[in-house]
């Protein structure tokens, strides 16, 4: 499965691809889903969340890349490390929200006021 050719890929995938599955399911339903609830409600509090989702990213990306990050090589290697996996993450809650706007877009749709006519 190491020696980085196409049937150890697929054994990886056989093996890992079931617990991702479960992994993704859990984060857009505990995580993602509750997010996106608060965003139509209160459409002013979107920006919050989207820059806890940064803060988040950027920690995370940052703290992986460190945890990795061989100290024999340059800091320039971790930090390149870490804006990867911080933009990796970054670019899946965008095409997450974006999918969800899609899917829910009638709930940002502003209902015109009345007028009244004589």
């Amino acid at each position: 499965m190491g020696d980085f050719t196409v049937p150890g890929l697929i054994a990886y995938y056989k093996i890992f691809a079931p617990g991702q599955i479960v992994i993704a399911l859990l984060t857009q339903w505990l995580i993602a889903m509750p997010l996106w609830k608060k965003i139509p409600a209160k459409p002013a509090s979107a920006i919050l969340i989207f820059s806890l989702i940064l803060l988040v990213c950027a920690i995370c990306g940052f703290g992986l890349a460190y945890i990795i990050w061989d100290p024999t090589t340059p800091l320039s290697e971790c930090i390149k490390i870490g804006l990867f996996m911080t933009g990796v993450q970054v670019f899946y809650w965008v095409i997450n929200f974006l999918c969800l706007y899609l899917l829910d877009f009638k709930s940002f749709k502003k209902v015109a006021p009345e007028t009244e006519t004589e």
